[in-house]
């Protein structure tokens, strides 16, 4: 019997992963599954035999233990439940990356991002394809950069760019060797857009692993008395997202009691201006977090981010030069103590999960929602910035924007409506990226104060 319990226990060991070792879970989810299925071949081996052996006791007439019986009832019912996980969750799941993906609902502290990479990373260490190809697609996109990225990848060469669009998504049934993942945090995307073939869905945190994660974010000074009731309150408003949990906690570490009313108070009200798809309790959060920078020099560099498209890797020396050029850092007088200000702003707006580590050398990174929530923190009139980072505009802003317009950024390959001049009389920077600037669209008056 001790045996016998020492298998049980190995099954719910095997099945009862704690939430702080999701990760590990992922990449050894598939050894864990044999282990899994091994496992319960042996209970169920053991269940024959103490079967047997009570069909003997039952024709000598001898008296079967309640206890026997409650424990084969047991079994029963647990070898029951495994079936059924084995045969539905795990063939599920090897829809996606022939099995090793996990369930998707118990992946709380992986982002969609960091879990493709992972994703990426497993994928090329086992060899299940000949390449792996990583790319982002933003919400207005650019086909033939998206394309470019694909050839350079494979280390393809193509005589000219008319041959481009041999490289992308292929589709129907050809190369049935392909696996595409897609990750969107809209799943109308995926399900109609893609018509992808299996959705797995991030579930938000429940309540008792929020509350753990705030606490590593926020430190241990929310277990104070006087905090504790207020911290509470404050993970309920972060409804269990992970990235409102996070910014809110560190925005709030090491702050008072009034602090911690104020930012509850603050996540209560606001509500995500003119943002679709964003989530109410994101967009508070981001923001809140944003309100807690302790300098207005920090708030300044976070809102120049926005002026790059989306998973841009942004320059830091253009943040230096914006800067200065701007006067936005007290007390610098040279471009080296600019730059050094801005460095550490730039670590200071990374620990608080509003800026990202970059692959790329001296840049750094705004997620695509932390930049939806910028822009529309920036575009507010008493900063007056105008963003639009396009593959292809229609038409230019409206006018009356132009007249509180500080901070003017235009990212695109194209368009549609010229315009004759830009009248800004309180611009004080304008960013311009395009193949335009020697073509119809601008000429000689466009930018006049």
């Amino acid at each position: 019997m001790d045996i016998l319990m020492s298998i049980a226990s190995k099954i719910a060991e095997l099945l009862v992963e704690p939430a702080a070792k999701q990760l590990q879970y992922l990449i050894f989810y598939k050894s864990n599954i044999q282990k899994l299925e091994e496992e319960t071949e042996k209970l169920k081996l053991n269940r024959e035999g103490v079967q047997l052996a009570m069909d003997e006791a039952t024709r000598k007439s001898e008296v079967i233990a309640p206890v026997v019986k409650r424990w084969i009832a047991d079994v029963d019912k647990e070898t029951n439940e495994l079936k059924r996980f084995l045969e539905e969750d795990v063939k599920a799941n090897k829809m996606c990356l022939n099995g090793w993906l996990p369930n998707l609902k118990l992946q709380h502290y992986l982002g969609k991002t960091t879990m493709a990479n992972e994703v990426a990373r497993r994928a090329k260490l086992d060899k299940l394809f000949d390449e792996v190809v990583m790319v982002t697609v933003a919400q207005n996109p650019d086909i033939m950069r998206i394309q470019r990225e694909i050839k350079d990848i494979l280390g393809y060469t193509f005589k000219t760019e008319t041959q481009l669009p041999r490289a992308g998504i292929p589709d129907g049934n050809e190369h049935s060797g392909c696996t595409i993942l897609l990750t969107s945090r809209n799943i109308e995307v995926a399900r109609n857009q893609m018509r992808s073939q299996r959705n797995f869905v991030i579930q938000v945190l429940a309540e008792q692993e929020a509350w753990k994660l705030f606490e590593e974010v926020a430190g241990t000074s929310i277990n104070n008395p006087d905090l504790r009731p207020i911290a509470k309150q404050i993970v309920k408003e972060c409804r269990g997202l992970p990235v409102a949990i996070v910014t809110v906690g560190r925005a709030l570490e090491n702050k008072n009691k009034e602090e911690w009313k104020d930012a509850l108070r603050q996540l209560r009200k606001s509500i995500a201006e003119n943002i679709s798809d964003m989530n109410a309790n994101v967009y508070s959060s981001i923001e809140l977090s944003y309100n807690f920078l302790e300098s207005k020099e920090a708030k300044s560099c976070f809102l120049l981010c926005c002026l790059f498209p989306e998973d841009h890797d942004i320059p830091i020396e253009t943040l230096v030069r914006f800067g200065k050029g701007l006067r936005l850092f007290q007390g610098t007088e040279t471009m080296e103590e600019t730059r050094s200000s801005v460095e550490s702003l730039v670590q200071t707006l990374k620990r608080c999960f509003l800026l990202l580590d970059s692959n790329k050398e001296d840049c750094v990174k705004m997620h695509d929602i932390v930049r939806d929530v910028a822009i529309s923190i920036a575009s507010k009139k008493e900063h007056g910035f105008v963003v639009r980072c396009d593959n292809e505009i229609e038409e230019w802003p409206e006018m009356d924007r132009r007249e509180d317009c500080t901070r003017f950024s235009l990212v695109t390959n194209k368009i549609k409506k010229s315009l004759d001049s830009l009248r800004c009389p309180n611009l004080k920077l304008l960013h311009l990226s395009t193949t335009l600037l020697d073509r119809q669209e601008f000429n000689e008056n466009f930018a006049q104060r």
